[in-house]
């Protein structure tokens, strides 16, 4: 639906999951519900959009998402924006049902809920962008592996109340913008904050207390020869009880015609690491792959 001043969207969902599986069993789950969206000039400068998406689990009963973005242009060049909403996460079927010697699951867990709020400054400048945002989150029933002592099993349960707050600095650099003899197409900068407040008393945290506490990260771009081009990811990760570590990616991409040849390399220094303790990620991986517009 399209006002003058006002668009408005809505539509219809429904949807069924089913798993099969030797160590899950059978299960499965169906949603059901309806969303609306939108926006809208309150006046030359502001801008306002939302939205809500009221959904009924047949195992959960119903649940509400919803969010509020409001954006002011102070000058050509600068914009704030801010935002709050709700959303939720519903138990996966490996939290509901999984066991093994080392992880139980819980069938009994409640779903996840998340209030955020979000505030920050935009500015553009040809060749050049800038944003820097500040962000709240409390979330309620969070789900967790936990465990007493070293020799018990992980168990799945609803842990706590968590509060994370954080900060983001992004920067987007054109250089050919300036100086045209520069063989670099983009650089991307950016680096994000976080510190998280949570309790979990007498208990082993397995996900919670191992969060991303610094991360900072480049990306440059820039063209090869005979239409190849070449992507560059090196970033920076410090996370709580865990040692920092930096990792570099490699993306080369090919255009012919209508298709994109891509080669991926990622973790390009083969480096050993866990994301969280516990669970390796892999080393240095390749990958290949084509996409085609008909």
């Amino acid at each position: 639906i399209q006002m003058e001043t006002m668009q408005l969207a809505t539509g219809l969902n429904w949807t069924r999951d089913m798993i099969r599986s030797e160590s899950l069993g059978h299960h499965n789950r169906t949603q059901m519900g309806f969303y609306l969206e939108g926006s809208s000039s309150i006046s030359e400068p502001v801008k306002l959009s939302g939205g809500l998406a009221l959904y009924h689990f047949d195992d959960y009963g119903w649940e509400l998402s919803s969010s509020l973005d409001l954006g002011l242009e102070i000058t050509r060049k600068l914009n704030w924006f801010a935002s709050v909403g709700r959303s939720y996460r519903l138990p996966t079927f490996t939290e509901l049902h999984y066991n093994s010697p080392a992880n139980m699951g819980n069938p009994d867990l409640d779903p996840e809920g998340v209030v955020s709020m979000e505030t920050g400054l935009k500015w553009h400048h040809p060749g050049l962008r800038l944003s820097v945002a500040g962000f709240y989150r409390h979330g309620t029933d969070q789900i967790d592996w936990v465990r007493q002592n070293a020799d018990d099993p992980w168990k799945v349960m609803n842990i706590s109340e968590v509060d994370v707050m954080g900060s983001e600095v992004k920067l987007l650099i054109l250089p050919d913008h300036y100086f045209s003899w520069i063989p670099l197409e983009r650089i991307d900068l950016s680096y994000t904050y976080l510190d998280s407040d949570y309790s979990v008393v007498g208990l082993e945290s397995k996900y919670i207390a191992a969060y991303l506490e610094h991360q900072a990260q480049l990306q440059v771009s820039h063209p090869l020869f005979y239409g190849l081009s070449c992507h560059w990811t090196f970033r920076y990760e410090d996370r709580v009880e865990t040692r920092s570590l930096f990792l570099g990616d490699l993306r080369l991409a090919l255009g012919v015609i209508n298709c994109q040849i891509w080669l991926n390399i990622n973790n390009l220094t083969d480096k050993n690491y866990d994301s969280v303790t516990g669970i390796p990620m892999p080393g240095r991986m390749w990958s290949v792959g084509i996409k085609t517009t008909i």
